[in-house]
């Protein structure tokens, strides 16, 4: 008999599943025109390696699941499918459908209803967030976010209102919590630290200090060689350097983030609740 080893085994599905990535990597940037010109190609491998692997454990190891799953943590987030603001994710696990192509079927329109609703048909609401998000000094917005939690919900609801709507006071409550958590994970005490972490939790995902699109804004964060205002200083201006670059970028013109629906995946439109949005006229100042 044959025997081969665990690490033989791993490199020879490293082999067999390379090809695949790669045609995966390919068609995921075909599918966000924003990022075809900008995005660090090592960046989108890392992340396939990752959503591979996630969406292995929830049941969707098709080709198809695979793909799927790395659309949905490019545009949603890393960790898409945890984030307490995807109640569309997390209150309906995909292993909850009785097989794959229902699961991935189910998973996809339940994204398509979440994108209509919160970003608009052409991300043109999530573009209008990231528009304000870099519009002001960030000293100023943390300072205007940072002075109580009622204050962070005013900022949020003026940075992207029809999703501070939908999201609700609980999973914000619970992205606080995360911010709180992470920045004590990594030795950071400044209230200013959990303050970034939590609007950029709201704005990219709840993953996105460990997200791979994200990697600069973690790794500023984290720098055990920059003193903790520093950190929040280098962190803020890393993700609106990414802002700038990846999504506001002269060249992107005005296409979408994502391209929907999905090649070769069941999409089919579900109809999103109507929001009722109340818009602050002008964003919160320090005082």
């Amino acid at each position: 008999m044959l025997r081969i080893s665990s690490q033989q085994f791993e490199a020879l599905q490293r082999a067999i599943s390379a090809p695949r990535r790669r045609e995966r990597a390919a068609a995921l940037l075909d599918a966000f025109p924003r990022f075809q010109s900008s995005l660090d190609p090592v960046r989108v491998q890392e992340l396939l390696r990752v959503t591979d692997a996630r969406a292995g454990e929830r049941a969707m190891a098709s080709e198809r699941g695979m793909l799927l799953w790395a659309h949905l943590a490019l545009r949603f987030g890393v960790d898409w499918d945890r984030d307490p603001q995807h109640a569309w994710a997390v209150s309906a696990p995909p292993e909850a459908a009785a097989d794959m192509a229902a699961t991935i079927a189910g998973v996809a329109q339940r994204a398509s209803a979440w994108r209509l609703q919160v970003m608009g048909p052409d991300d043109g609401r999530f573009i209008g967030a990231a528009q304000r998000f870099v519009s002001q000094p960030a000293e100023q917005w943390l300072a205007a976010a940072g002075r109580s939690q009622a204050d962070l919900l005013t900022y949020l609801a003026w940075l992207h209102p029809e999703k501070r709507v939908a999201v609700g006071d609980e999973a914000i409550a619970t992205l606080v919590r995360q911010a709180i958590d992470e920045c004590r994970a990594i030795g950071m005490n400044e209230r200013a630290g959990v303050v970034l972490c939590a609007v950029l939790f709201f704005l990219f995902g709840s993953g996105v200090l460990h997200d791979p699109v994200f990697a600069e804004i973690g790794t500023a964060l984290a720098d055990p060689a920059l003193g903790a205002a520093d950190r929040v200083r280098a962190a803020a201006q890393a993700a609106g350097g990414w802002t700038r670059a990846q999504l506001l970028a002269p060249a992107s013109g005005t296409a979408p983030v994502m391209q929907w629906p999905i090649s070769g995946l069941d999409t089919a439109s579900v109809e999103p609740a109507e929001l009722m949005i109340v818009r602050p006229k002008s964003p919160p100042r320090a005082q």
